[in-house]
């Protein structure tokens, strides 16, 4: 009768590893498709803010550009002459 018991038992435990090992693995799927979305993840927010600065820089040089343009049309803006000031001081 014992050995019913722990034939049993045996059996009830080698179930019981057989599912811890499913759930493993499933969790190293899981773990590893997590770990590559992470890596997308990053790589899209580097790629972002790659874009970011080049749109900066562009905004910058545009920006550049029409005040040069503007100062072409009407270089008096450039100059400026403030009357409350005393050009001799």
């Amino acid at each position: 009768m014992k050995i019913i018991f722990l034939e049993k038992r045996i059996s009830h435990l080698e179930n019981k590893l057989k599912d811890y090992k499913v759930d493993q693995e499933k969790y190293e799927n899981s773990f590893e498709l997590l770990s590559k979305n992470f890596l997308l993840f990053s790589t899209t927010l580097k790629e972002k803010v790659i874009i970011q600065q080049h749109i900066a820089e562009q905004m910058v040089t545009l920006s550049e550009s029409i005040d040069a343009i503007e100062t072409a049309i009407n270089p008096s803006r450039k100059i400026g002459y403030d009357i409350t000031k005393d050009p001799y001081n």
